[in-house]
């Protein structure tokens, strides 16, 4: 054994056992859930939520909605906030610059006007232009505050400066909140005596499809896009189990920024939320959480399976990238900024832990599945791959995955089922189906695509286009970018400019896709032209009807098999210049063209029965033929010229008529892909009896494309007999 094999032989047996521990890890999250989920049930099945209600005694709370270019549903929410049943609660809205209506339309609608406001600046902002109150006492509960932009961390700081209140809800402005939610959020708080409550979270379920009215939500749908579906399921999985389990032991290091509670003072004695990153809310929890422990004040970080907050989720891929993107580069921040507590036994359980399973399992996953994923491609190239453990371990990986979906489902269904269509949780047990194959790879890119951005230091937050709970215009969507510099409204989506590693990747791909589809015409084309070339020159078979399919099949195998390796290329050099990828591509598909002119040129001279698909040569017995083709005469030359102008001309002109959506395009290489690992069962044509069908039928075996690999770029490799 040399040094190669034990090196892979031990990164297989770390990889083993990674997959093992995290596959382990999800079924205790599982199991610690359905005893955290049941304990919470069956304690608030006593609570009377009325009594809270209208105490005095029940905690203050002030609700920080920041908002940037919320003009279009800016008024919706603030009226959803203001009508949610609490006592000891104001609500303020922060304006963090917005180059739209917002603040105008707040004023004009809730009656607002500047007073003076002594701005206690306990936390470094930038500069706040102007408090707003109601001369409507309807509204006495509403503050509006006028501020330069500075992001989202910045202007809920700006809103922990102005709130008079114990405790701080922080929520993004678009989120819809049950009535009760403050009722239920504020409850921890109030019932554990022996450990300070720092933070509390709630669950964050998916608006879309869902029927909402002036800011309350009227009826729950199940969203019919077929992303935000998909996130419906993610977000039931990672809240109904995962915060759950870690909530119950006192490990949770995340409280979402669309809906959490904090104890305003530690906040304040933290330093409020970091500027620095843009996985502010993360960041904040374990800061506060990291002061107590250095502290040493008994404290629990806790949350409620209730789903309280609704929001709207991404409905494009583009969006939801850029969503992704950003979580990645908010984690591993986070997790920089405290590096010291990895492993450090002075932090207990978050330390020893919370810490290392986010290090491990959220940050490193990704990065591991991705080169996971591009050496087992290269492995199954060069046939070095044990096929038959290889699918077992992915029907394996694909059951799991999909079981613990359904164990999320059925956990949602015996709680608080909130899909009561039977048909919904059908439909969210499809999505549980087609979620490895279609969204997970997509949020692995996307993650990678942050760990490159965050290397490239990288610091934008980006815009999240949404669409807005009121009526939906046709064909528009509109920026409400929370805390980005940059407002893209009512602009038509496709008309944004690709940005970043996967929009390159999908325009590469389109580009590809057409040009590809060229080739398909071009060699669909020259299999026609072969078999009525030969007709002239030999008695047709009576069975002609299916020499024509046979032909098409065999180029069409040839197409889709070889795909995937000018595909790699292509993507390679689309990276230093589209032109040049362009004419690469072209410049081969002509030189295919008019080897495979001179390859029927020598197969109907030599009667060889080798066949002129191309796939069947090696280098030597492509130098062979070319070399041994006969004499020039005027039929090679006019079907050489036919070659050359057919070639060209279809590369040239017919790419520009093709319009393949992205997404649909990487069909292309998937599909080739697919062919490569799972091979091909056959490269016969059809038997026939007559003379010239001895000559042109094939008897190929069955091969996987680490051995085509071999046989078309060996110089050594010769061809195999054929029976005639």
């Amino acid at each position: 054994m040399n040094w190669m094999d034990i090196i892979l032989d031990v990164l297989v047996g770390m990889l083993l056992l990674y997959s093992i521990t995290l596959l382990l890890a999800y079924i205790c999250i599982g199991l610690y859930s359905i005893v955290a989920v049941r304990e919470y049930i069956n304690k608030n099945s006593f609570s009377d939520y009325r009594i809270l209600a209208v105490s005095p005694e029940a905690p203050s709370m002030s609700i920080l909605a920041p908002a940037y270019n919320e003009g279009t549903t800016v008024v919706e929410n603030a009226r959803s906030l203001l009508s949610i049943h609490y006592n000891n609660l104001e609500v303020i809205i922060i304006n963090d610059g917005s180059k739209d209506n917002c603040l105008q339309k707040l004023i004009d609608n809730f009656d607002l006007q500047k007073v003076d406001f002594f701005y206690n600046e306990q936390i470094p902002t930038k500069k706040v232009r102007g408090v707003y109150k109601s001369k409507n006492k309807v509204y006495h509960k509403l503050v509006v505050v006028d501020k330069e932009n500075g992001g989202k961390a910045d202007a809920l700081n700006v809103g922990i400066n102005i709130s008079s209140n114990d405790y701080i809800v922080c929520i993004d402005v678009d989120c819809i909140l049950e009535q009760d939610a403050l009722l239920k959020l504020a409850k921890p708080f109030l019932e554990t005596t022996k450990k300070r409550v720092i933070a509390t979270g709630g669950v964050v379920r998916i608006a879309n499809g869902c029927e909402i009215e002036d800011g309350r939500l009227i009826k729950v749908n199940l969203a019919k896009g077929f992303l935000p579906r998909m996130q419906t399921l993610e977000y039931i999985r990672a809240f109904l189990l995962g915060r759950m389990a870690w909530s119950r032991i006192n490990g949770l290091l995340l409280i979402s920024g669309a809906f959490g509670a904090f104890d305003k003072e530690i906040a304040i004695n933290c330093g409020g939320y970091n500027h620095k990153t843009v996985g502010e809310d993360m960041e904040l929890v374990v800061r506060m959480r990291r002061y107590m422990e250095e502290q040493k004040v008994p404290y629990r970080v806790t949350f409620i399976p209730d789903p309280l907050c609704w929001t709207e989720a991404p409905s494009s891929f583009k969006i939801l990238g850029r969503q992704r993107n950003r979580w990645t580069r908010g984690t591993i921040e986070t997790l920089l900024f405290h590096k010291k507590m990895f492993f450090n036994p002075n932090y207990g359980l978050i330390g020893m832990l919370s810490y290392p399973y986010w290090f491990f399992f959220e940050f490193l996953a990704p990065i591991i599945e991705f080169f996971g994923f591009i050496t087992f491609l290269f492995l199954a190239l060069f046939g070095e791959t044990d096929w038959k453990n290889f699918f077992y371990l992915l029907s394996f990986i694909l059951s799991f995955g999909f079981l613990y979906s359904v164990f999320a489902i059925l956990m949602e269904v015996i709680t608080y089922n909130q899909y009561k269509n039977p048909k919904d949780i059908f439909k969210l047990i499809l999505t549980a189906l087609l979620e490895p194959f279609i969204f997970h790879p997509f949020v692995v890119w996307s993650a990678i695509e942050g760990n490159v951005d965050f290397l490239q230091k990288k610091s934008a937050w980006g815009e999240m286009t949404r669409q807005g709970f009121s009526a939906k215009q046709h064909g528009t969507e509109t920026t409400v970018a929370a805390a980005g510099p940059v407002i893209i409204a009512d602009k038509n989506i496709e008309d944004i400019r690709p940005a970043g590693l996967l929009d390159k990747w999908l325009e590469a791909t389109q580009t590809f896709a057409a040009l590809s589809v060229s080739w398909l015409v071009i060699a669909l084309l020259f299999a026609l032209f072969e078999v009525i070339y030969l007709g002239f020159l030999y008695e047709y078979p009576e069975d002609i009807s299916k020499m024509i399919p046979a032909a098409f099949r065999n180029a069409a195998l040839f197409w889709l098999k070889y795909n995937i390796v000018i595909y790699a290329v292509y993507i390679c050099t689309y990276q230093i210049s589209k032109t040049v990828a362009r004419a690469l591509f072209s410049g081969t598909i002509i030189f295919l063209g008019i080897v495979q002119i001179l390859l029927i040129e020598f197969f109907t001279e030599s009667l060889r029965p080798l066949g002129a698909d191309l796939y069947g040569y090696s280098i030597k017995d492509i130098e062979h033929i070319i070399g041994t083709s006969g004499k020039i005469n005027i039929i090679k030359i006019v079907n050489l010229i036919f070659a050359v102008v057919v070639t060209t001309g279809i590369m040239i002109g017919f790419p520009e008529r093709i319009k393949l959506h992205s997404y649909l395009a990487a069909l292309l290489p998937i599909a080739s892909l697919a062919l490569i690992l799972l091979g091909t069962s056959s490269f016969r044509l059809p038997p026939f009896k007559s003379e010239f069908a001895n000559i042109i039928t094939l008897n190929k075996s069955d091969f996987f494309l680490s051995e085509t690999f071999r046989h078309f770029f060996s110089a050594d490799t010769q061809n195999e007999d054929v029976d005639k």
